[in-house]
């Protein structure tokens, strides 16, 4: 749900959720986002989790490690 709601609000700028680097990415030579998401999972501690995610302003109810669907 979440993806799709991000993939909806991208295509309003006329954009896709791969195409749309930054310049510094870019320069880098990373030409996608999903390029730079399947770095940082990577690089990653094994032992760090994804337990929740959450709507933006959604209170945490229990400990542990949350997506938060944020603005920018």
């Amino acid at each position: 749900q979440m993806i799709e709601r991000f993939k909806e609000r991208t295509a309003w700028h006329g954009q896709t959720v791969d195409a749309n680097p930054s310049g510094g990415n870019k320069f880098r030579g990373i030409y996608n986002i999903v390029l730079k998401s399947i770095g940082a999972a990577r690089k990653r501690h094994p032992d760090v989790r994804l337990d929740y995610a959450i709507e933006y302003g959604e209170r945490m109810q229990k400990p542990g490690y949350y997506f938060m669907d944020s603005p920018g």
